[in-house]
């Protein structure tokens, strides 16, 4: 069971240990068992978001416990692992870490509005009516503009 992490994310592998923080020696997953998840699981974001799970049922196992004002709570530990599983999965599903590249995290995101959207807004009648209206500034008459010259 081998640990490596190199800052440059060359590998998949780095990305995964990077996304759910497995990124200092001891490492709580070995070389073998990411590469095994990836074999499964192309998808960067997707490959940590299962690990994270697995991670999130480790702790779960594990006993909460204090001892002279120390505590360790695993439960706390287990919530963190399932919320970062949700982050990871929704990350994935907005376009993020594609078979074999690294996820664009905070990158542009461009949409569009429907055009059932802007008629229900237009249709709106408890709404300030748009000042703006497609075509507002087109020539009805089909005639040129008359052009004043001073």
């Amino acid at each position: 069971m081998s640990f490596s992490y190199d800052s440059s994310l060359a590998s998949d592998l780095d990305k995964v240990r990077l996304y759910i923080g497995d990124t200092v020696s001891p490492g709580l997953f070995s070389n073998e068992e990411i590469a095994a998840y990836l074999l499964i699981e192309t998808n960067v974001l997707l490959c940590a978001a299962a690990l994270a799970d697995g991670l999130a049922a480790r702790f779960s196992k594990s006993v909460s416990f204090s001892l002279e004002g120390l505590s360790i709570s695993n439960s706390i530990k287990a919530d963190n692992y399932r919320n970062l599983a949700d982050r990871l999965r929704a990350q994935a599903a907005s376009g993020g870490g594609g078979a074999g590249g690294a996820a664009i995290v905070g990158g542009p995101f461009v949409s569009g509005i429907s055009l059932g959207a802007m008629d229900s807004v237009e249709q709106n009648t408890d709404r300030n009516p748009s000042r703006i209206k497609i075509g507002q500034d087109d020539n009805p008459s089909g005639a040129a503009p008359e052009i004043l010259v001073p």
